[in-house]
């Protein structure tokens, strides 16, 4: 008994450990946001004043100022909740007295017993359908939470700088979860409750979708993000360069993710990282995924051609080149030539499976090396912060079955990517847009 005691009790303080940890980086990264993480207590007028009780606090000071309220367990217990929705209930009436916005989280770790996490995910139902009486606005894992303050520190910034910092978030997530020591130990050891992580869902994600029921000697990461200038920057993963003379834009890995397996088998996953904005419109959105001349892309095609297509043919070679140059020269499929847009809406779509290959991961480009080639996909759901990790393969299928799916009409020239041309870029380089997809259904 005093075993299992001490393991409760290692296992909360280290739960607490990680929040904490976590609220002290949003207070440095952000100056809208203010952490109060002891010593949270209130009281009602002429009562005593320690009586109801929170583990953390943040105030945000910006347009909208708010303060939310944190209770976190190291597992969710529907006895103790009730204490928790006690106290979260009056400090929630006391502060609404004061004319305060506020909203209340419960917050659990990533890694969970199998019978706490049900439990866990009863009671999280129960309160977004709004079948129980509680005073939490959202019940959430740690790993979700991180998502919501992101969310909302940016929320009042142009949507242009916004995109790029959770982009650029979303990336220094991934490098952080596969440097995290922890999470090794989680992994390897998944009835292991007193250690916890912050970041654990993101390594258990992508191990569990890529490389499930599998053991690890070691896992290490690197991105490219310059500015963030510490040990796990690549400068090869940040510019593409042309023989050293100049900067031919990005590769397409985004992180590079090293693994050496229990047999000592070593993986390298090349992660492109994608983060499209949320829509309310439930369109399926897009992400620009390639620009350049139709040129080089031309130059690249002729290289790798696949043996058994049709623009082997001279003729028809020629006519494919003549047409993506009109293309690009209009800048659009309703301006150019008749006859060169039905060329391409009867044949472009024969090269899908180059194309994809091409404006998503890099493949037959013949200005990245191996490391800048990317051969899978991170995409981050806008809507809860998720990662879905998926092989090149695997993102191709999806899209090819997605174009099968949509008409003629309903499609750019037969492939599944939107056709334009970059800001001011009109005639010199096309852009390409791709359909962002976060299932398989």
């Amino acid at each position: 008994m005093n075993s299992d005691n001490s393991k409760k009790v290692r296992s909360g303080n280290n739960n607490q450990q990680e929040l904490g940890s976590l609220l002290n980086e949003f207070q440095d990264k952000y100056k809208n946001v203010k952490i109060i993480n002891k010593n949270i207590k209130y009281g009602e007028i002429g009562k005593k004043q320690d009586q109801f009780f929170v583990n953390a606090e943040i105030i945000f000071n910006d347009n909208y100022p708010e303060i939310w309220i944190l209770k976190t367990t190291s597992s969710y217990r529907s006895d103790r909740s009730k204490g928790d929705e006690f106290d979260v209930e009056h400090i929630k009436k006391i502060l609404s007295a004061q004319k305060k916005n506020i909203k209340a989280f419960f917050i659990v770790p990533d890694n969970q017993k199998e019978k706490d996490l049900r439990a866990f995910n009863s009671f999280r139902k129960n309160v977004e359908n709004k079948k129980i009486v509680s005073y939490f606005d959202h019940v959430i894992t740690i790993s979700e939470f991180k998502h919501f303050v992101n969310e909302r520190c940016n929320k009042y910034i142009s949507q242009g700088v916004r995109a790029n910092i959770l982009g650029n978030d979303a990336e220094k997530n991934i490098v952080e979860a596969f440097n995290n020591k922890k999470n090794i130990i989680l992994l390897n050891s998944p009835d292991n409750t007193i250690e916890k992580s912050k970041n654990f869902a993101v390594v258990f994600t992508f191990m569990n979708s890529l490389y499930p029921h599998q053991k690890l000697k070691s896992m290490e990461a690197f991105h490219n993000i310059k500015k963030l200038k510490d040990e796990h920057y690549l400068d090869e993963l940040n510019i593409v360069r042309d023989n050293g003379k100049g900067n031919l834009g990005k590769p397409k890995t985004d992180v590079l993710v090293k693994l050496v397996f229990e047999d000592n088998h070593i993986e390298n996953i090349k992660l492109s990282v994608k983060r499209p904005q949320k829509s309310t419109d439930k369109k399926i959105q897009r992400v620009t995924v390639h620009e350049g001349s139709v040129q080089t892309l031309l130059a690249d095609l002729k290289k790798s051609l696949p043996e058994k297509s049709i623009f082997n043919n001279p003729e028809q070679w020629e006519n494919l080149k003549s047409s993506l140059i009109n293309f690009q020269h209009y800048g659009s499929v309703k301006n150019m030539d008749a006859d060169k847009r039905d060329f391409l809406n009867k044949n472009l779509s024969k090269l899908n499976n180059w194309l994809i290959d091409y404006f998503l991961f890099g493949i037959n480009n013949s200005r990245f090396n191996d490391i800048q080639t990317a051969n899978a996909m991170a995409i981050v759901n806008p809507d809860n912060g998720d990662l879905l990790f998926l092989t090149a393969i695997e993102e191709k299928n999806l899209l090819l079955q997605f174009c099968e799916k949509q008409k003629l009409g309903s499609t750019t020239l037969g492939t599944p990517f939107s056709w334009t041309y970059p800001s001011h870029k009109k005639g010199k380089k096309i852009q390409i847009k791709s359909p962002i997809l976060f299932n398989q259904n």
